[in-house]
């Protein structure tokens, strides 16, 4: 172990001394000058190989910063060879700059990887860099690769000094073999510790059960979630519960015995003396005592809810980054990172909270989670050409997703764990939002190029109407009571208002901000929020006048919106800012936290 230590101490130390110097003289600016290293640049065919990569500011002269976005694509090109892994976490050589700041998102079949900076705005000095080691199976035949690496557009930086570094993959002949060497000591082993407790302390190597699963300790931990702690690995998940097995045959009922002989009648007892009059006033005393204890029942149920009650989540699809973010609405913290499939667009949470699912745009499929443990993808369903659009019916028996490409709906049924495709509706021209009304009867889907709402009658999965709304309608959302249905029309820069009580009609055209893309409507029914995509704001309309009763700026290009179950909190996610998402204060209608999460963050579901 102090071996493997050492080794990766020398090659950290070999990288930052590979470093190409660049001249003083040449800066005539403060920016940061990215330089990228790969060590090391040289490999054996054939074989499982780690290679070191990182990024360095060479500019002696810089005073810039990096700033919350800021991101580094490594891209390895085919000749590079096959099986990339993920990534290590970030290691940091930095006195300003924290490694827990940075975030590593992969693509391993396309040999991509992004080093994305997420913490505040901090010095990135001169000599600073970041590191992180890739695996890879190198090529069976003698050549060269690329490793092409992209950094931020900004004025900031200077051009990425060795964007394109060359790779060579060499046959080495082999020499005689050499003596053995020396057994090394014997390395840690496995210590089993229990039930994971909050309380007690755990040193490395510490294996423990938890939920169901075995968690191995990377490092000494004391009240850190194995689930969602660094300090924590997973060692082995819990597996599915199995079939029930057929009951048993019920066996015959035996004959009925013959009636024994009636026994001789006792003899008559002496009559009672009559009962005395009851204390009155213990009776009273009782009956306030229970009186006492009835009237305390409504205060104890209450309670108890609360105490069941679990933090509404909100869930966070980031189109860039392959991921879920997972967010506690109750103290606006990020506790979990879910990957799913590649360019995330569309969310939705089934009513119980027990499964999530997300609409997955560039791998045509849908993935599905349980929320018991909020970290593995159990089950993908294929759908259509690019998905864009998804929504969960009351029930939790169907999920309906539109395939932007294909002009169809999708029909999940999610009553087996297999969530298989049992309808495919066909639709007007680019279907992208959708919705499903409180009685679960009626599906809304908004149709970007024919400028108008398809209705789905969910009873034989087939389209009853269409309504003309505005240019190039792209979100819906229904009402509480199911009266009303909210389209955000893009190019008009409007919202329609239908009333489904009266053959879908629009009764009224409220405008909003410039390029509308997201549209919410709070549990009371009282309130729709739009996000404004190209005016970087959320308009609050209030359902009784139809009007706009408030304007709260956001961050860059907000798509997504969603309000909290208790109506109190609307959170947005801002697609140009990159990792951010907002959250707006519904009583005062100001912004009043943000937070980070994956990059490009689009659409949002809260349970």
């Amino acid at each position: 172990m102090e071996l493997a230590k050492t080794i990766l101490r020398l090659s950290l130390a070999l990288m930052l001394a590979l470093v190409p110097a660049v001249p003083t003289f040449a800066m005539a600016d403060h920016s940061i000058t990215p330089v990228v290293t790969a060590v090391p640049p040289i490999f054996a065919v054939g074989q499982t190989v780690s290679m070191f990569v990182g990024i360095s500011n060479g500019n002696a002269a810089s005073t810039e910063q990096i700033q919350p976005g800021d991101a580094f694509t490594f891209t390895f090109d085919a000749a590079c060879g096959t099986a990339f892994s993920p990534p290590s976490p970030v290691v940091v050589n930095s006195a300003t700059l924290n490694a827990a700041d940075f975030q590593v998102g992969s693509r391993p079949t396309n040999r991509q990887f992004t080093i994305t900076y997420n913490g505040i705005a901090r010095m990135f000095a001169p000599g600073d860099s970041f590191i992180i080691k890739v695996s890879f199976q190198t090529p069976a035949s003698p050549g060269t690769g690329k490793l092409t690496t992209q950094g931020p557009s900004d004025k900031r930086y200077d051009p990425v000094v060795g964007a394109f570094t060359v790779i060579s993959f060499a046959d080495f002949p082999a020499g005689p073999k050499g003596d053995t060497g020396l057994q090394g000591p014997k390395g840690d082993g496995f210590n089993y510790a229990g039930v994971w407790r909050a309380t007690a302390a755990y040193n490395r190597n510490d294996v423990i059960t938890f939920g169901g699963s075995s968690y191995a300790a990377l490092q000494p931990s004391r009240g850190a979630d194995p689930t969602t702690s660094l300090a924590w690995s997973l060692f082995a998940a819990k597996g599915e519960t199995g079939a029930t097995g057929p009951a048993g045959a019920t066996g015959e009922t035996g004959p009925k015995g013959p009636a024994g002989q009636q026994g001789l009648q006792g003899e008559k007892g002496d009559k009672g003396d009559p009962g005395g009059t009851p204390d009155l006033a213990a009776v009273l005393s009782r009956l306030d005592t229970l009186e006492a204890a009835a009237a305390r029942l409504p205060a104890i149920e209450a309670r108890l809810a609360l105490l069941e009650l679990p933090d509404p989540i909100a869930y966070v699809a980031n189109y860039t980054s392959d991921n879920l973010s997972l967010i506690n609405t109750t103290n606006n913290t990020l506790i979990a990172t879910v990957p799913v499939g590649d360019g995330p667009f569309a969310v939705g949470v089934n009513p119980s909270g027990t499964r999530v699912y997300v609409a997955n745009y560039l791998s045509d499929n849908v993935s599905v989670i349980d929320t018991t443990y909020n970290s593995t993808v159990f089950a993908t369903v294929p759908v259509g050409n690019q998905p864009h659009g998804l929504a969960v019916n009351p029930s939790g028996t169907r999920v309906y997703v539109t395939s932007q490409q294909d002009n169809t709906v999708s029909v999940i049924d999610t009553t087996n764990d297999n969530n298989t495709v049992i309808a495919t509706v066909p639709g007007g021209s680019s279907p992208e939002g959708i919705a499903v009304n409180p009685s679960g009867t009626r599906v809304y889907v908004t149709n970007y190029d024919s400028h108008n709402v398809s209705v789905i009658d969910t009873n034989d999965n087939k389209v009853i109407g269409n309504v003309n709304v505005g240019s190039n309608p792209i979100a819906v959302a229904v009402n509480p009571s199911g009266t009303r249905v909210y389209v955000a029309n893009d190019f008009s820069d409007n919202v329609s208002v239908i009333d489904t009580t009266n053959d879908n009609k629009v009764i009224a055209t409220v405008p909003v901000g410039d390029g509308p893309r997201g549209v919410a409507v709070n549990p009371s029914g009282t309130r729709v929020y739009v996000a404004n995509y190209l005016s970087h704001s959320v308009w609050v309309i209030d359902t009784t006048s139809n009007t706009v009763i408030a304007t709260v700026q956001v961050g860059d290009g907000p798509q997504g919106v969603a309000v909290n179950p208790s109506g109190t909190r609307v959170y947005v996610t801002n697609w140009n800012s990159g990792v951010l998402v907002s959250v707006i204060d519904a009583t005062t209608n100001t912004v009043i936290s943000t937070m980070h999460v994956g990059i490009n963050p689009v659409g949002i579901a809260i349970k």
